[in-house]
């Protein structure tokens, strides 16, 4: 019987996650040290200077570069239920009247820092999880536009109307389509959990300070596609493996034993025909089995 495996492989400086579907690489992914993610992550951060004629404000956290917030990205209100989660409501107020120099304030990396320029930063904060996003600022319940089919849609959002903490929101991903209400619940206490840490160093840290780190790579890919169709997760790397049994125990219990330390003579990429399915892509010549 052929597997269907996720192989995580750490090299200096790089990790590759490789899908292994039916003996065959599906997919492949790689990060080197230097593209840890950014976006995403949460900061504690203080207002250093307030510029009403740009309605924006730069804000200190912790980079090189102040991050940069504009007015229309300070949460505000409640939202109505929304197709995707990504509508913001139109703030009318001044910058200047709503937060001030030297004020400390949560805010989200939405787009890294580049050049010469500071990050972009959103005070709408968000918690992805696997089958759900958290918003834990904004009353509103909404569903990934990829699920198609209105009966779907309209079961998806019953249950989140159901379930949705008081005072926050939680947006269907696309891949909680056919999800049951029990695979939600869980996930939704996950992301509580995840916020609730978030809160508790949001007290102990003064600014700046990063509350929340989106995770690696590695970690993404498993919360992502880790389903019934992936047997086992086999990592190479002691370390590696310990940070994903941490996260599969918070977030996904039931697969926390799935994964596994690979112990084999051979490297793990050569012995599941990683490197050599993955030259052969790349040749300009594909031989099909007609």
């Amino acid at each position: 019987m052929k597997e269907n495996l996720i192989l995580v492989h750490t090299i200096p400086f790089e990790t590759r996650v490789a899908l292994i579907e039916d003996g065959r690489l599906a997919e492949l992914f790689l990060e080197t040290e230097d593209e840890r993610p950014l976006v995403g992550n949460i900061i504690k951060g203080r207002v250093s200077r307030v510029l009403p004629g740009m309605q924006a404000a730069f804000v200190d956290i912790g980079l090189e570069k102040a991050g940069f917030l504009y007015v229309g990205d300070i949460a505000q209100g409640e939202l109505n239920d929304v197709d995707d989660g990504d509508e913001r409501p139109a703030r009318t107020g001044k910058i200047q009247d709503v937060i001030r120099e030297g004020e400390e304030i949560l805010v989200q990396i939405t787009k890294a820092p580049i050049g010469t320029k500071g990050a972009r930063l959103t005070n709408y904060l968000t918690l992805p999880g696997r089958h759900l996003v958290l918003s834990p600022d904004q009353k509103r319940v909404g569903i990934s536009r990829k699920v198609r089919f209105a009966k779907e849609r309209n079961r998806l959002r019953s249950i989140l109307r159901d379930i949705a903490p008081d005072d926050m929101g939680l947006i269907g991903r696309t891949v909680a389509e056919g999800r049951s209400k029990e695979e939600l619940v869980a996930d939704r206490d996950y992301l509580l959990r995840l916020w609730n840490t978030v809160q508790r160093r949001a007290k102990k840290h003064r600014a700046p300070a990063t509350l929340y780190n989106e995770l690696t790579m590695p970690l993404r890919i498993i919360r992502d596609v880790m389903s019934e169709r992936y047997e086992k997760i086999l990592v190479d790397d002691p370390e590696e493996l310990d940070r994903i049994q941490k996260f599969l125990e918070s977030a996904v219990p039931k697969r926390a034993g799935d994964a596994k330390l690979y112990d084999g003579k051979k490297p793990m990429p050569e012995v599941y025909g990683v490197v050599q399915q993955m030259q052969d892509a790349l040749k300009p010549v594909a031989q099909l089995p007609s």
